[in-house]
């Protein structure tokens, strides 16, 4: 198995967008976003040059990067991807992402002092792996034209 982090490309947001996870895409569907597709080229665009894809044996298995607040200090981070990433089992590309994405967040966000966004209230994945980045969780909002409940999550880097 060999996995590895690349520069994002719009072949990665085509590819990924027919295998999110569920509940990615019920969080892009919430916020409002019409498809998986266009919430990736949002991300994408939105975050160049610093978007990011993780490959397992050169496939891509989910998207992310920082997308830069009219505060140029502040950045409004995202993370998008399949279910190659959360398998039942231990997999080992879990546990390396684990650790790679610890070791590669300082790089990540080098341009800002702080980072946040909001995640939907039913995504425990996305919500586990925060708290394990040291994200501090600040308050339920409700967002998206449905309002369902959204966390608002941020950390001073």
């Amino acid at each position: 198995m060999n996995i590895s982090v690349i520069s994002s490309t719009m072949l990665h947001a085509a590819y990924l967008s027919k295998c999110l996870r569920e509940a990615d895409l019920k969080e892009i569907k919430a916020l409002g976003c019409r498809n998986s597709y266009q919430a990736l080229m949002m991300g994408y665009l939105s975050s160049r040059p610093y978007c990011y894809t993780a490959l397992r044996d050169n496939m891509p298995v989910c998207m992310f990067g920082v997308v830069p607040e009219e505060n140029p200090k502040f950045g409004r981070i995202w993370f998008l991807g399949s279910d190659e990433l959360t398998n039942k089992k231990i997999d080992p590309m879990l546990l390396v992402f684990l650790r790679w994405s610890r070791d590669f967040f300082p790089t990540l966000v080098e341009p800002y002092t702080a980072v946040g966004n909001i995640v939907h209230s039913e995504n425990d994945v996305h919500i586990k792996w925060l708290e394990w980045l040291g994200f501090k969780f600040i308050r339920n909002v409700q967002a998206g034209p449905y309002n369902e409940i959204f966390i608002e999550f941020a950390k001073i880097v």
